[in-house]
């Protein structure tokens, strides 16, 4: 049954009722078709797999993953030596290699000619520093017990860099003459002068240490010692050299890298998969609306809705119904005869969320309402 209002009723109807006729901008009403509760979350959920789907394809394709492995390296390290005589009746001031495996008479040897060599190979062209330098070192203990009577140590070449920038190997060759006779001299001045029952030896160490540059994707920080060992102090003729050398393999775990190969397809990834996470939650809400009891407003005018979705629109805002003469339903049944007679859709317009709405149709000089109020349904 119909009931009608003129403007002045329009005017009292809307200081009683929450928002019945809403003042708004003159703009003509504004609308879409109604999208119910499963076509939203269809909607979200859509576009939550198809963003998310497309954002992780992209990730994959810019970045580029290096798994962990096994870096190898290898390094060896040897002293060659000449040892030199003064000029005498019999050798006349020549000059002994290693290899001639001779035994020298001490207060015969001038000068000792120390060649140190390094080398240094990775599988892996990589970026490394290498820092070494050349000491030695004149020990004098007991001879019985070995326990240290005199240390001093020499400087015999500063510390030197040698980089490997994007290389596999290296190669440090450092020269080095000791004064044999200056350092046995020594030697047994402490030993006149203390009397005691000693033993001296002169120690010659080139030092290697290699650290890897910071952009390295593994930790490399270790040195490596070669030294020759020279006896000093002796008076018989069994003067012989011990030297120590490297020859080994070793290893180093490299990282995980993650590498962007393309930045820009990162940054679209991440927009993408930043939406997708939009769109999830929004399909979390309806879910977690959908297990809340309805109340039965809300269930009958979702019903209306969806059992007539394809002649309702719903209406962003209401337009002004002065000089307009305002027609009241009490059946959605009556709108709709109007709507089958006038032809014209029936619009829907939310008051107030779970408490009012309206359903309605507009003419030129006539507006038929179909007022829902959850007040109505207790």
């Amino acid at each position: 049954m119909a009931k009608k209002k003129n403007n002045n009723e329009t005017k009292n109807h809307s200081n009683q009722d929450v928002v019945v006729t809403q003042k708004l901008e003159t703009s003509p009403v504004k609308n879409r078709l109604y999208c119910g509760y499963g076509c939203r979350l269809g909607l979200n959920t859509v576009s939550f797999l198809v963003l998310f789907v497309l954002g992780m394809v992209l990730l994959v394709n810019s970045i580029m993953i290096e798994d962990e492995k096994i870096l190898t390296y290898h390094e060896k390290s040897n002293v060659d030596y000449e040892v030199c005589y003064k000029d005498d009746e019999f050798y006349h001031g020549g000059c002994f290699s290693k290899e001639q495996n001779m035994k020298y008479i001490a207060n015969l040897i001038d000068q000792l000619h120390l060649n140190f060599t390094y080398d240094f190979n990775i599988e892996k062209e990589e970026d490394v520093d290498f820092t070494y330098d050349i000491v030695g070192k004149l020990v004098i203990s007991d001879a019985s017990s070995n326990k240290i009577y005199f240390e001093r140590e020499y400087s015999l070449v500063a510390p030197k860099i040698v980089e490997l920038i994007q290389g596999k190997q290296t190669s440090i060759q450092e020269k080095v003459d000791i004064h044999y006779d200056e350092f046995n001299s020594f030697a047994n001045q402490f030993h006149r002068t203390y009397g005691v029952n000693s033993e001296s030896k002169l120690y010659v160490y080139m030092n290697v240490h290699k650290k890897n540059r910071e952009n390295a994707s593994y930790q490399m920080d270790s040195s490596t010692l070669t030294y020759v060992m020279i006896p000093l102090s002796q008076r018989a003729i069994d003067i012989s050299i011990d030297s120590n050398y490297v020859d080994t393999s070793s290893h180093v775990v490299e990282k995980v890298n993650v590498v962007f190969e393309s930045v820009s397809m990162a940054v679209v990834s991440g927009i993408l998969l930043l939406l997708s996470i939009v769109f999830m939650i929004k399909s979390i809400r309806l879910l977690k609306k959908s297990f809340a009891s309805k109340s039965k407003y809300d269930k009958y005018v979702e019903k209306l809705l969806r059992d007539y979705d394809r002649l309702i629109g719903e209406a962003k805002n209401l337009i002004s119904f002065e000089d307009k003469e305002e027609v009241y339903f009490t059946r959605f049944s009556e709108l709709l005869d109007v709507h089958d007679h006038l032809n014209l859709p029936i619009m829907y317009y939310n008051v107030a969320n779970h408490v009012k709405c309206y359903f309605y149709i507009v003419t030129n000089d006539i507006v038929y309402l179909y007022v829902v109020k959850a007040v109505d349904f207790k």
